[in-house]
């Protein structure tokens, strides 16, 4: 079967999706729903878009070397997408097509 691309925007919604195992997922849906997220997939949530990449990263906590938390938000004129990452102390993260 062949996977089809869906674009989506949820007005004054973020939307998160971790790639990460199953002990961290499980602590990150535990505090994610401290801070107001509700879960809408086994690794995703929404949550209201005036919560703070800031908030969102404290309540994620501490990622693995090759684990990531997409965060996906509206911004009043497109898309705007980022990821939440383990630090790198070798000169930090590299982004590539």
């Amino acid at each position: 079967m062949t996977p089809e691309h869906c674009r989506v925007r949820i007005e004054g919604q973020r939307v998160l999706i971790a790639v990460v195992g199953d002990e961290v997922l499980a602590r990150i849906h535990a505090n994610l729903l401290k801070v107001g997220a509700r879960a809408v997939g086994p690794s995703a949530w929404l949550c209201d878009g005036d919560v703070s990449a800031q908030r969102l990263s404290e309540a994620i906590g501490e990622l693995g070397e090759d684990e990531v938390v997409y965060l996906v938000a509206s911004g009043p004129e497109r898309i705007e997408f980022g990821f939440l990452v383990a630090p790198k102390i070798d000169g930090g993260t590299i982004v590539t097509p």
